[in-house]
């Protein structure tokens, strides 16, 4: 008898992977973990592991079965690589016969995003819709739980995002989505925008967490070269650093104003708020917006 198809989830040892997995076996779903290092995949009752990688497509075949379900998360990469990489991936699974990829994109893609890798997202989705396999774009927008990052020690954020607008998500409605999308059915063919349902401009995310925090946040938008000097000065890679001011490009060319009713339409809820987000994670914030407000009872 032909094997059962799988629920199949890659970057199980990842944020958005992990939570996924998680929340299948919350629920009793039998799930494959496909990991490249078997040591640091979750235990998780009813998940049975498998190493592959995708940049080796003689694992990725050895590690899927035709029918399988998937969750394709995309690697953390410079947009080349990140591409070669995904080809290798999608080649592999149309090969054995996979029969479903859900794979995580980005709102707006594009061969010329000002984001980059809305590039890469844009070429991983036209290889996917030219192997012939089923597929779900879940095109998110960016992360609630990375809004703590984008503020300096001081409370400030520097990027130069002009009056661009985003409808964050958080993880954990990203993740539900993907599950859903995922269990199925319904879905094959699709592209969803996985947002929040309403939008905002990074002066007033600033100054919702002034208002829910108490202590002061704001938003002095500076310079590009700026900003890169600042993630260079901090460590960060060159290609990565050049990707986070691309973040800010897209916030003024509009590619993150995207807001959808989908968290809603697939899991039964509203997506989380970035009022409720921030009321919920008030640590999150802890060491950000104090140093100004020493300096203000200092002065008196």
């Amino acid at each position: 008898m032909p094997e059962e198809p799988r629920l199949v989830v890659t970057g199980a040892t990842g944020k958005v992977g992990g939570s996924i997995a998680s929340l299948l076996a919350g629920r009793g779903i039998a799930q494959t973990l496909f990991v490249r290092d078997a040591a640091r995949a979750p235990g998780l009752p009813g998940a049975e592991v498998v190493v592959a990688d995708f940049r080796d497509p003689g694992s990725v075949r050895a590690a899927l079965r035709p029918g399988d379900r998937i969750f394709m998360v995309s690697v953390h990469e410079a947009v080349e690589q990140r591409i070669a990489a995904h080809r290798s991936f999608i080649t592999a699974a149309a090969e054995v016969g996979v029969g479903l990829v859900a794979y995580l994109s980005i709102v707006n893609p594009s061969p010329t995003a000002a984001f980059h890798h809305g590039r890469s997202h844009y070429a991983t989705e036209q290889m996917l819709l030219e192997s012939g396999l089923p597929y779900a774009f879940l095109r998110m927008n960016l992360f609630l739980d990375d809004l703590p990052l984008w503020f300096d020690p001081d409370g400030v954020c520097r990027g130069p995002g002009g009056d661009g607008r985003v409808s964050l998500i958080s993880r954990e409605d990203t993740a539900a989505v993907s599950a859903g999308v995922l269990v199925g059915p319904g879905y094959e063919g699709e592209a969803l925008d996985l947002t929040g349902e309403e939008s905002h401009s990074l002066g007033e995310l600033a100054a919702l967490c002034s208002e829910i925090l108490e202590r002061p946040f704001g938003y002095e938008p500076g310079t590009r070269e700026a900003w890169i000097a600042s993630r260079l000065a901090a460590g960060v890679p060159e290609w990565d650093a050049n990707i986070g001011i691309g973040s800010y490009e897209a916030l003024l060319a509009g590619e993150f104003d995207v807001t959808s009713d989908v968290v809603r339409r697939v899991t039964g809820t509203p997506a989380e708020s970035a009022r409720a987000w921030v009321e919920a994670n008030p640590e999150r914030f802890a060491r950000l917006g104090t140093d100004a407000r020493h300096a203000r009872k200092e002065r008196g």
